[in-house]
């Protein structure tokens, strides 16, 4: 049975997520999910500019590799996104609505920790590396792969510092207060629809302090989408 049509919603933006979900397991998905629920709260214009923008960003690394070991693509993602272009934490608005929004977020070179990651991710894939995300509570990271037994945490949040195991479960622990002693649990691969499903979460919780109603269940509509079988 198809979907039924939203009550709250953005036409365009539900369409367009309901659409990403045929193929979810691929990037393109994930980056047009994330599109979509920033569309029900943003021009189209906007919206529309996210994948140049990605790919403006990977061509500027790109543009300067000579020699395109994963060691030597990663150093330049690195450079192009934190030294070059900024991209960091807003810690002092951490609970902006905007900060979950890709396009804005593209824009200010401000986020939080998931929509960061996502930049990191896509950006990465697109010169060549592997990347995941990791689903820690409180403080979502990245893991890239530097080969096929070797693997680096990346904290986008901050300025997209390489952090150990040890490091990684300690800030994650800080923050959402989870037991060490689970740590295996704490450092788990992200599916992209645990990704985008974590995104709408956020957005709930923002909209749901703000008292808008009709947005929080605007984002309760994508949710069930993503979640439902189809």
């Amino acid at each position: 049975m198809p979907p039924q049509l939203p009550h709250f919603c953005n036409l365009q933006a539900f369409e367009q997520f309901l659409e990403c979900l045929n193929s979810l397991e691929t990037n393109e998905s994930l980056l047009n999910g994330a599109i979509a629920i920033s569309r029900h709260f943003l021009d189209g214009p906007r919206c529309e500019s996210v994948s140049w923008n990605i790919d403006a960003l990977a061509d500027s690394v790109l543009d300067r590799v000579t020699h395109k070991s994963n060691e030597t693509l990663l150093a330049h993602v690195h450079d192009v996104l934190f030294d070059t272009n900024g991209f960091e934490g807003n810690s002092a608005n951490y609970y902006d609505l905007e900060n979950s929004l890709l396009p804005v977020v593209l824009e200010t070179r401000f986020g939080i920790p998931i929509t960061l990651s996502l930049i990191y991710k896509l950006v990465a894939n697109k010169v060549g590396l592997r990347v995941d995300g990791i689903n820690s509570p409180g403080h979502f990271l990245a893991r890239v792969h530097v080969s096929s037994t070797e693997s680096m945490i990346v904290d986008a949040f901050h300025g997209g510092r390489i952090l150990t195991v040890r490091e990684a479960i300690e800030l994650v622990s800080g923050v959402s207060g989870a037991d060490i002693s689970v740590a295996d649990q704490l450092l788990r691969p992200c599916t992209n629809r645990q990704w985008l499903a974590r995104i709408l979460n956020n957005l709930q919780s923002i909209l749901l302090n703000q008292s808008r109603f009709d947005d929080v269940s605007a984002m309760r509509e994508l949710l069930v989408a993503l979640i439902e079988p189809s």
